[in-house]
């Protein structure tokens, strides 16, 4: 089965689908903690998932400088939230898609560190054709303010016009609701989505390789309490394939949680959750990212 996200946008930006896509009641878990090490190099992430009124975020959303800002429809949208640290960097990312395309509404990203210019604050505003960057970076003399006292930059970025117009452009966070709600269940079975990346839309595409055992070693939290899940366990084999949409540039490897090359994901088949994701690590290599912690609703 192959599954490509094409939602129709309205006149008024409103994300209109033909059909229903996708299940949000299919999320079955509302809190993962992800680690990767190898050599000296340690990366943590945690991811929330949870769905929130539009009414209470509508006023975090910016307008564009071109282009009509798209609204999710009905009265819900899904929030994800993801929180990493790696070499003294830490990221706060929060992404809001709509319920039943997966399209992206709005990304924005607090980024800080040691050094003066790994310290920025970026919000991708996503139109019916391209993306409104607003970025925020830190100077020597303003990075212990709050980083609306940073300096400004405003740009657009159009979508190439080989895309489709009205095509569903989502961003690569918002992969972890994809593969909760998404029928990937049986070999062959594959969704086609576009993603906004390092300033471009890429075509990826998710196509189950059959099963596969990997060892396991996280904690599962519900409200009756923990447990410890460890050994082996049968999970579905997921492989991502990205490449540019039109002229933009040099192939370039999709990446997901800093992992590039081929990206495989070792999603729990039941609870639709990512026990590994394997791929390359700048500089150091083949690494994993594997589950520590779980919480389910």
């Amino acid at each position: 089965m192959a599954l490509v996200l094409s939602p129709l946008v309205g006149g008024t930006g409103k994300i209109r689908a033909e059909s229903p896509l996708f299940d949000p009641a299919r999320v079955r878990w509302s809190q993962l903690n992800l680690r990767a090490s190898k050599l000296a190099v340690t990366a943590t992430s945690e991811v929330e998932i949870r769905t929130e009124p539009v009414s209470r975020v509508v006023g975090r959303w910016l307008g564009s400088s071109a282009g009509r800002p798209l609204m999710p429809e009905g009265s819900e949208v899904v929030r994800i939230e993801l929180r990493s640290q790696v070499l003294g960097k830490s990221s706060e990312l929060d992404l809001w898609v709509d319920r039943v395309s997966g399209a992206a509404i709005q990304r924005t990203q607090l980024e800080t560190g040691k050094k003066v210019r790994h310290n920025r604050h970026r919000s991708l505003r996503f139109t019916d054709t391209g993306v409104f960057n607003s970025t925020y970076r830190a100077t020597d003399d303003t990075v212990e303010r709050p980083h609306t006292e940073w300096a400004l930059s405003e740009s657009f970025k159009p979508h190439p016009e080989s895309l489709e117009l009205g095509i569903a452009v989502t961003e690569p966070s918002a992969l972890f609701y994809l593969l909760a709600v998404a029928d990937l269940d049986q070999d062959g079975d594959r969704v086609v989505t576009f993603v906004y990346s390092k300033n471009r839309i890429l075509r990826v595409e998710l196509v189950v390789q059959g099963t596969t055992e990997i060892g396991v070693d996280y904690t599962e939290i519900t409200d009756a309490g923990e447990r410890n899940v460890e050994g082996r366990q049968e999970v579905v084999r997921i492989r991502l394939d990205g490449s540019p949409v039109g002229e933009q540039g040099s192939e370039v490897d999709f990446e997901f949680l800093s992992l590039r090359g081929d990206v495989e994901i070792f999603l729990e088949p039941n609870l639709r959750i990512p026990l590994q994701i394997s791929g390359k690590i700048r500089y150091v290599g083949q690494g994993h990212v594997r589950l520590q912690r779980v919480r389910l609703k």
